[in-house]
């Protein structure tokens, strides 16, 4: 699954750096750990089951406060390096810096991956761009750093936000994130913000968004909003509800109900705004043309044993190029093995 070129090289450089870090801090080893994940699905876009996703990831704990990880992806088509950094972590404060999904929302691996949805939400999925050249569903290289104090907890990052490489070293800090959390007894609240500069090639990029997630026993509400700004900027929502019934620990079902207003393609005229309005002018091309998809997808997730989980997703909704793979049935079994 994984015999391709780059992942020996990425693995095997994250296995000296490991090393080396345990040799320069006397520590008799180092042990790395990881997690493999392999997704087969089924749904109206494929026939038959379908290897979706192959996912692998290692971690080495170089000392109590640093850390180095690193990930590779690989879709039928396409192959990425996933979240690959170091990490120093003291307690209330942490830093990362390499390359990682900043957290802008519910952004993380496990918030998107680890549901009874076999689909990520509209709103981050990949060939969506909230603004031009930039989607929720990317990898950012740079600087993020964490603080707690109290009920709040703040994000801030300094990346290079371009997603068409496999470099973890940024090659300028052009966009600025910032998250903020605050702790409301079972509720958590979100507001998140992102700010890119203009350059060479086109305007800066502005978006921002708000997330809330409450959770009661069995029970978990989640939600957020995202909008872009500008006359190219896309907005939408999506809400999750969970459930776990009493008496059935390795059951748990589920809704999602979602909705995304954006552009149906970028085309060369997206950055010909920079300077004018792309609407008002028609020297700078046609107007822009918006299309709204909805979906709401009912869900059930079973895990079967530890290493296996069973998802079964149905639903419905208008039918658009964004949201037509969500509708009717569709299946997710996922494979994990940790070490």
């Amino acid at each position: 699954m994984f015999a391709r070129l780059r992942l020996p090289v990425i693995l095997g450089a994250f296995a000296l750096c490991a090393l080396a870090g345990a040799q320069s801090l006397d520590l008799p080893s180092l042990p790395i750990h990881g997690i493999y994940e392999e997704y087969f699905e089924t749904d109206p876009t494929h026939r038959g089951v379908v290897s979706m996703l192959d996912y692998l990831q290692l971690h080495a704990d170089v000392s109590k406060s640093w850390r180095l990880v690193a990930s590779y992806c690989q879709v039928p088509g396409d192959k990425w390096l996933e979240e690959t950094y170091a990490e120093y972590d003291n307690g209330p404060d942490l830093v990362r810096l390499g390359r990682i999904r900043s957290d802008f929302g519910f952004s993380t691996w496990s918030q998107l991956y680890y549901t009874p949805m076999v689909m990520v939400p509209m709103i981050r999925s990949y060939g969506l761009d909230v603004v031009p050249g930039i989607s929720l569903d990317r990898l950012d290289r740079g600087a993020e750093y964490e603080t707690s104090r109290g009920i709040f907890q703040l994000q801030v990052a300094a990346v290079d936000s371009r997603n068409d490489d496999w470099h973890v070293v940024p090659g300028s800090l052009d966009t600025a994130i910032a998250r903020l959390q605050v702790s409301l007894g079972p509720v958590l609240l979100g507001l998140n913000g992102l700010g890119k500069a203009s350059d060479n090639v086109g305007p800066g990029e502005q978006m921002a968004g708000v997330d809330l997630i409450w959770t009661m026993p069995r029970l978990q509400v989640r939600g957020e909003v995202i909008k872009g700004f500008g006359s190219q900027g896309a907005k939408g929502y999506y809400a999750d509800v969970f459930y776990r019934p009493p008496g059935l620990a390795r059951t748990q079902v589920g809704a999602r109900a979602q909705a995304v207003r954006a552009l149906t393609q970028f085309t060369d005229t997206a950055y010909a705004s920079y300077g004018g309005n792309l609407d008002e002018d028609p020297a700078l091309g046609v107007a822009t043309s918006y299309q709204t998809s909805q979906a709401y997808t009912f869900a059930a997730r079973q895990f079967l044993t530890p290493n296996l989980t069973l998802s079964v997703n149905y639903g419905i909704g208008n039918n658009t190029p964004l949201s037509r793979p969500l509708l009717g049935w569709s299946t997710q079994l996922q494979f994990n093995y940790r070490f």
